[in-house]
């Protein structure tokens, strides 16, 4: 299964306004039509210029929320994640639910919980980050979605 159908923010058809931000401390706005688990992003700058960057060079590219439902991000389904706390190198913190997080994998994707978070969805190098700590296991989708969208901290199923 390819990230597409994994997570429903990544689309073949769909713009995603994304901040990259690179290890250098650098960063690029832009658009991409889809974030898939290859070493490569094609991003769309502001200007129009088209560039592939590698995803081993960033920090991590953050796609911007489209909409103020929480649902779009954590959709709801039958899908089991990891809650996070992400803390990078320049000491920016992400806490999030992520459904990919493998310790073997370099990347992975993380969808910060809290209505406050100006990011739908983060693909994280780990190469950027300090620590990577999990809060716990068996966050479902559907449950993690409205426990955002209420404004709570969601919990851990058992």
């Amino acid at each position: 299964m390819d990230d597409v159908e994994k997570f429903p923010l990544v689309g073949h058809d769909m713009r995603n306004d994304i901040v990259v931000k690179f290890l250098n401390g650098a960063t690029m706005r832009g658009f991409t039509l889809g974030i898939r688990n290859t070493e490569i992003l094609s991003l769309t700058t502001m200007s129009g210029e088209t560039k592939e960057v590698r995803i081993s060079d960033l920090k991590g590219v953050f796609v911007a929320k489209k909409s103020a439902d929480p649902n779009r991000a954590v959709a709801a389904s039958a899908r089991v994640g990891h809650k996070l706390h992400v803390e990078f190198f320049d000491e920016e913190a992400v806490v999030g639910v992520s459904f990919d997080y493998n310790r073997a994998k370099d990347w992975f994707f993380l969808f910060p919980l809290g209505l406050a978070s100006k990011y739908e969805c983060v693909l994280v190098n780990k190469r950027a980050t300090a620590k990577v700590m999990c809060l716990g296991t068996n966050y479902h989708a559907a449950q993690t979605a409205a426990a955002v969208h209420k404004g709570l901290r969601p919990t851990a199923r058992r």
